[in-house]
């Protein structure tokens, strides 16, 4: 069977930051038994990663961008069509709460099963607001790759 695992949130809620933990999560914990099939980072904004592993055979497709500035430049429909190409088994990707990048990650069932996850978002004082955040983003990079069954 096929998944898609998206994180979905409105924008700036810390998506992308919990898909790339995901990333490195998955290199610490099988740095010595993944393949690292490619990696990349977006040109236009280098905060993003696009990467396909390979962990126990099963091929991983991550798209750490979800929320394209415009039509004219659709990162996440262009990975999404890469890694079903390739026959990933497991993708994860983040997605707004609805339309378009919402649509694309649809368009690929029913060849992947479409598993939607809520990107917690913490309420705290500024000061300690971005320490809770990352806690919260580990926690839901960890819940993904444990419902992926990595």
């Amino acid at each position: 069977m096929y998944k898609i695992f998206v994180l979905k949130e409105t924008s700036n809620r810390g998506k992308s930051s919990t898909i790339k933990m995901i990333f490195f999560l998955l290199m610490q914990k099988y740095h010595k038994t993944s393949k690292i099939d490619s990696f990349s980072v977006n040109t236009r904004n280098y905060d993003d990663i696009t990467a396909q592993i390979i962990i126990d055979g099963k091929r991983i497709g991550i798209e750490s961008e979800g929320d394209p500035d415009s039509k004219s430049n659709p990162h996440l429909k262009q990975s999404l069509d890469d890694f079903d190409k390739a026959n990933c088994n497991i993708i994860f990707c983040p997605t707004r709460k609805s339309g378009m990048t919402e649509d694309w990650i649809n368009s690929h069932s029913p060849k992947y099963k479409i598993e939607f996850y809520q990107q917690n978002t913490v309420k705290a004082d500024i000061r300690k607001w971005k320490r809770k955040q990352s806690e919260s983003n580990f926690e839901v990079a960890e819940q993904l790759i444990k419902a992926a069954g990595l």
